[in-house]
């Protein structure tokens, strides 16, 4: 019954060329290492953009079969969200030799209240006996690169400190603030250290994708990582940030279309508002 959610990827070559990288070191348990890992995650987020067009606008189901993913994502040219991202991702991982595993996570970075719902899927992967944490659908501050699951272990990446600490028994936070700064650290996402099913996600994504009060029914959310900073669009609201720089301006739904293909490297879908 589900077992298009643990299909083999269909041409994981369209990838690994989506991705700028070359493939000759996928299925090869030697090359599947921390280096590698870390090369695939910045890779994927400077390449396939954060999106909820589906949700949004109500476009199409979201389907997290990992055809249909590589349907929209890679063949599609699209984005997406975590459930699809990261879904797609841990595949990608699993055939390149590495042990990549689900797992549900909490996002806590600007809760709306005391409870935040599990409503994330992040990637654990098993490194010579050392779990790190990996994530490519995170539409805000996460590093470009893995993180070591280790109390209290910081990684500087991209001008900004991440930190993962204990934060219950099997549950671990991830916080953030700017590099060599002395800022406190802000709480982004708590995620768990038992893998769990694939299966375990379609009920999340669902009331993600179609809840009213979801912010992805509500907002449109874009982010992409660029080679000094990011950009991302909030609804008509376009922010590219480069270093220290940020520039703002507002965006038409006229202006999507070449917004998507020139900023996002997306292929607008059909559907999308013009007015």
């Amino acid at each position: 019954m589900f077992s298009h959610l643990t299909a083999p990827l269909a041409d994981p070559a369209a990838y690994w060329k989506r991705l700028g990288l070359a493939p000759e070191q996928a299925g090869q348990d030697e090359s599947a290492d921390v280096e590698l890992l870390d090369r695939l995650v910045m890779a994927h987020q400077r390449t396939i953009s954060f999106e909820c067009m589906d949700s949004r606008f109500q476009l199409a189901p979201i389907d997290l079969g990992i055809r249909a993913l590589e349907r929209k994502v890679i063949s599609g040219n699209r984005g997406g969200y975590c459930f699809e991202l990261n879904a797609l991702f841990r595949t990608l991982l699993t055939e390149a030799g590495f042990d990549a595993q689900p797992v549900i996570a909490r996002i806590v970075r600007m809760a709306t209240g005391p409870e935040s719902p599990l409503n994330h899927h992040g990637i654990l992967v098993r490194i010579g006996g050392q779990l790190r944490y990996a994530d490519v659908g995170f539409g805000g501050p996460m590093a470009a690169c893995s993180l070591p699951v280790e109390d209290g272990s910081v990684t500087q990446s991209c001008g900004q400190e991440f930190q993962v600490t204990r934060a219950s028994t099997g549950w671990w936070m991830i916080s953030y603030r700017r590099a060599g700064g002395d800022a406190d650290w802000v709480d982004v996402c708590l995620f768990r250290d038992e893998p769990c099913l694939p299966s375990d996600f379609l009920p999340l994504s669902w009331y993600t994708e179609t809840h009213p009060e979801s912010v992805f029914r509500t907002t449109l959310l874009l982010n992409r990582r660029t080679a000094d900073g990011n950009v991302s669009l909030r609804e008509n609201q376009f922010t590219r940030r480069s270093g220290d720089a940020v520039e703002q301006s507002t965006a038409t739904w006229a202006e999507l279309p070449q917004l998507l293909e020139r900023e996002f490297l997306i292929t607008p879908p059909p559907g999308l508002p013009t007015a």
